[in-house]
């Protein structure tokens, strides 16, 4: 047995051992650096798309305020533009956008208006064109102002301007909306509207 051959491999495997560790332990600590920043910041970039002019973030529980608005619009273009033909898709991305207690009452909304007659014989149609959004980050409310106009094969369309108001929150990542709402108003209810109209909810109930 060559003693001197044994002494040198055995002192270069140590040294390879040494590096190994070292190495090892270089990789914790990125892993670990890596997961701190997660835990800390909770934050995705979402691509953006060719019809998004601007880049959104979105975590964990929070986004951007585009964010927030391209949900309340995606959600308005939906509601406000319901068709005969296009019923049961609007009702099948719906509820993955509303919280259950919101959706429930929306889908039985709509399914209702599938089966009256009046909407389906005669091609009752919504048509929604949005010309602004707004969210106010203190309430976490998204506003989407636009035409409204309601055709139908026999008689003039009606136009008016809706507000859709919409409470969106983000869940582990995806955007859940948690109240629902329209009226027919250019102006959106946010804090400093209500703030101005002190009593408006009495108003409306007289309204009614």
């Amino acid at each position: 047995m060559n003693l001197n051959r044994f002494l040198r491999e055995t002192r270069e495997a140590s040294q390879v051992n040494i590096w190994m560790l070292f190495g090892n332990m270089f990789l914790t600590l990125v892993v670990l650096a890596l997961g701190l920043r997660m835990a800390i910041f909770n934050e995705r970039v979402v691509l953006v798309p060719a019809s998004i002019p601007t880049k959104m973030t979105v975590g964990w529980d929070s986004a951007s305020s585009d964010y927030y608005q391209s949900v309340g619009m995606t959600a308005a273009m939906l509601i406000g533009n319901i068709t005969p033909s296009n019923t049961d898709f609007v009702i099948k991305t719906l509820s993955g956008l509303l919280e259950p207690s919101v959706y429930a009452p929306v889908r039985r909304r709509i399914e209702g208006m599938a089966k009256d007659p009046l909407f389906r014989n005669a091609a009752v149609s919504n048509s929604f064109s949005p010309s602004r959004a707004l969210f106010e980050a203190e309430t976490g409310k998204v506003f989407v102002v636009g035409d409204l106009t309601v055709r139908s094969a026999a008689g003039t369309p009606s136009k008016q301007v809706v507000t859709y108001e919409f409470g969106i929150v983000i869940n582990n990542g995806v955007p859940v909306i948690t109240s629902l709402d329209s009226y027919e108003s250019e102006k959106p209810r946010t804090l400093a509207w209500k703030n101005e109209n002190p009593g408006w909810q009495n108003k409306e109930e007289i309204l009614k």
